[in-house]
C-alpha cells in the first residue's frame, strides 16, 4: 500500500474521472529492465495524465504512479498504474516496472466485453 504522507494527488492536472466506479483489471505485467523516464514520457505522449504519485515505502528507490486516459468514444477511462523499483545493478533510473491496466466508466457493455476477452 502507498504511504499517504509521501503521496501527491495531481488530479488538478487532469480532468476528473467519474467517482466511485468499479475498476475492472484486464492486464498485469512486468517490464525489466526499463528506464522509468522513457516509460513515463511514453505514457504522457500517448495522452495519459498523472492522477497520483508517491513513494510506496521508506525506500527512495521505489515509486508508484497512477495515470488515466479518457477514451471518450467508448465512454470509459483507462487506468495505468506503475510500481517502479530501481535496480541495484544499474543506474537509479533503470529497474523493474510492474504495470496494472484497469477500466472504469459508464459503458458497462464495453467493460464487460473487455473483461470477457
Amino acid at each position: 500500500s502507498i504511504d499517504d504522507s509521501k503521496t501527491k494527488d495531481v488530479s488538478v492536472l487532469s480532468p476528473p474521472t467519474t467517482t466511485s466506479q468499479e475498476r475492472i483489471m484486464f492486464s498485469k505485467y512486468c517490464i525489466q529492465p526499463v528506464r522509468i523516464k522513457s516509460l513515463l514520457m511514453s505514457r504522457v505522449l500517448e495522452g495519459y495524465r498523472a492522477r497520483r504519485y508517491g513513494h510506496t515505502s521508506q525506500d527512495s528507490d521505489k515509486v508508484s504512479i497512477h495515470f488515466t486516459l479518457r477514451l471518450a468514444e467508448c465512454d470509459v477511462v483507462l487506468h495505468y498504474e506503475v510500481s517502479f523499483v530501481s535496480s541495484p545493478w544499474h543506474i537509479p533510473t533503470v529497474g523493474n516496472a510492474h504495470i496494472k491496466l484497469e477500466l472504469s466508466g459508464e459503458n458497462t457493455d464495453f467493460i464487460q466485453m473487455v473483461k470477457k476477452v
